[in-house]
């Protein structure tokens, strides 16, 4: 039997361009001739030809006549349609929502497949195809490429994202680094794709994927969690694997909002003796001799009724052609409608340009990013690689460096003029707070406070604090030795101490402000522990309560925390100090003071 296989594109290593692969390597040592069209060849491509069945990328190229098209995507479908009169064919439909996967109506089309029940209901509902045409073939995943991997550990110590649209990354890091599991990421869009990924999934004990992915995985003896740009599903186990799998495992199991709290409770359903047994469900029951079967007797199906069918309407034809290019029409005027528009930002961003603002803007991003080379030169020599431990779990981490935050203040990195602490220090910044707290220290008989990261002491000086003890410490020597001799006292004395590692004194309060936002997890984790081990009863530190999502970064960098979320997961807070932060359009208006009491902190 001549096959011809269509499909957008056979560049990349995605869900369609791996089915064509699979399905003409199949039918090729089933003995039939196969051979793959599209407009847009590339890696997969030159891996099809390579294993023996030709790829064209214009039909001009085709030799001879098929017997059938097999189908995917609407515009390539009907280019072979047209292009091959007389030829009956099927159509695939891989998905339920892009444009491309949408079924053309084509009196030669004379079954539809879908690959899981959201595009069946795709081409009974959106484009009325009678029920009775549509057969439903799942995806199956290679059970001689993809084998059983060794047995799965009783605690899991190696995750991967496995998806070429990995938009959640943090998320997944940050519950990986919770439970002290090693996560690496393979896919398209961090520009690492795996050619074998059978030779690779053996290595991991949770996959985080959907779809062709994830069932891959599954067949390999991994434990999934169902993971993806449109959100998170469960993980797969025994009680959810036949509902999920006539699903794809795909988008209408994908039904909660992505964060690390969701993939965190999941990863915690980890069960190896359940996943084995998944998999062997999966292998069971998926493999790609089965739908293959299914295909070449849907193939003899159709090519039988197309015999038995009077099938030379040429007007039909005609008019459904015409119908398909109506139905073109709207996406055409959108495209010239949005090509305008960009025509028009490009005209307005080019006479910005050519504003004296603009250029004053230039010059001062030019100054700065001159001033803070050198200190992003020493976070990155500070960078080092991980040996997976839990401390090192999350690809590479970063040292706590006396040389980073000295370079930082030497060359004023914080680009503040009143404050070498930065913005956050600002005599106005902290008038919108200080009284707040004052309230808060003396409302729990504060006489005793460390202030862990006091910086240059700008706004603390101006607070009028009833305090028997105060302790100011910093990393940077020559900061301390400022602070001690312009403030110090019989009751305040400042210290140059590193905080994630040196003894600190037991106080009733720690002040951390500002401070833990500019560690990598590894050193947040290291200081909290620090903390708990000074005795001190509670801590009243920085957070922004609305933030969704905490990400890791080099030490010495910047970014917000929730410290409420995943890997710190801190209770409700005892008190919150609201900073009041309408700076930069409000957007961080949640930034707080929050009070822990430090036996509570995980």
């Amino acid at each position: 039997m001549r096959i011809l296989i269509t499909n957008n594109t056979l560049a990349n290593r995605a869900g369609s361009e791996l089915y064509v692969r699979d399905l003409a390597l199949g039918l090729l040592r089933r003995g039939h001739e196969p051979i793959a069209f599209s407009t847009e060849l590339g890696d997969v491509a030159e891996e099809i030809q390579d294993a023996g069945v030709p790829v064209i990328g214009d039909l001009n190229e085709l030799t001879w006549q098929p017997d059938i098209i097999h189908g995917h995507h609407h515009l390539d479908t009907m280019m072979a349609l047209l292009h091959c009169p007389g030829t009956p064919a099927i159509y695939v439909c891989h998905g339920s929502i892009p444009w491309e996967e949408a079924a053309p109506r084509f009196p030669r089309i004379l079954h539809y497949v879908a690959v899981d029940h959201a595009c069946r209901d795709r081409l009974v509902l959106e484009h009325a195809i009678p029920e009775d045409r549509i057969r439903l073939v799942l995806n199956f995943v290679d059970l001689d490429r993809f084998k059983p991997r060794a047995e799965l550990p009783a605690r899991p110590q190696r995750a991967l994202i496995f998806s070429n649209q990995a938009t959640y990354i943090s998320a997944a890091r940050a519950a990986c680094y919770r439970l002290g599991i090693r996560l690496d990421v393979v896919g398209l869009g961090v520009g690492n794709v795996s050619a074998n990924p059978e030779a690779l999934l053996g290595n991991y004990d949770i996959v985080f994927a959907k779809g062709r992915a994830a069932l891959e995985a599954l067949a390999v003896g991994a434990a999934v969690i169902l993971c993806d740009a449109a959100g998170a599903g469960p993980m797969v186990t025994t009680e959810n694997v036949r509902q999920l799998r006539p699903l794809n495992f795909g988008i209408r199991a994908l039904r909660e909002t992505i964060d690390a709290k969701v993939i965190l409770r999941e990863m915690r359903r980890y069960d190896p003796e359940d996943a084995t047994e998944v998999s062997k469900h999966v292998r069971a029951t998926a493999g790609f001799e089965a739908a293959l079967d299914e295909l070449l007797s849907l193939y003899t199906e159709v090519l039988d009724e197309w015999r038995h069918t009077d099938n030379g309407d040429a007007c039909a034809e005609q008019r459904a052609t015409a119908l398909y290019l109506g139905e073109l029409a709207p996406r055409l005027h959108d495209h010239d409608r949005g090509e305008q528009a960009l025509a028009a930002k490009e005209t307005e961003l080019e006479m910005m340009k050519s504003s004296r603002s603009w250029r004053m803007i230039n010059r001062y991003a030019a100054i700065k990013h001159d001033a803070l080379r050198p200190i992003h030169n020493l976070l990155a020599r500070t960078k080092r690689p991980p040996s997976g431990t839990r401390s090192e779990g999350q690809g590479a981490e970063y040292e706590v460096s006396q040389d980073i935050f000295a370079e930082i203040y030497r060359r004023r990195g914080w680009g503040n003029g009143e404050s070498v602490s930065g913005p956050g220090s600002t005599l106005a910044r902290a008038a919108a707070f200080k009284e707040d707290l004052v309230l808060l220290l003396n409302g729990i008989k504060t006489k005793s406070l460390l202030d862990a990261g006091c910086g240059d002491f700008n706004w603390m000086k101006e607070v009028r604090l009833n305090l028997a003890r105060y302790v100011g410490v910093d990393v940077v020597a020559e900061l301390v030795a400022e602070n001690q001799r312009l403030y110090g006292s019989d009751s305040r004395i400042f210290l140059n101490l590193d905080m994630t590692k040196d003894s600190l004194p037991r106080v009733d309060v720690i002040l951390c402000r500002d401070s833990l936002v500019h560690l990598s997890f590894k050193d947040i984790f290291a200081t909290l522990a620090n903390f708990k081990k000074s005795g001190s009863t509670y801590l009243l530190a920085t957070t922004f309560t609305r933030f969704a999502e905490s990400n890791d970064i080099p030490t010495g960098a910047w970014r917000q925390l929730n410290m409420q979320l995943p890997p710190f997961t801190f209770p409700e807070p005892v008190r919150l100090i609201d900073e009041k932060c309408v700076h930069s359009g409000g957007v961080y208006a949640d930034k707080c003071l929050a009070l822990w009491a430090l036996k509570d902190i995980p």
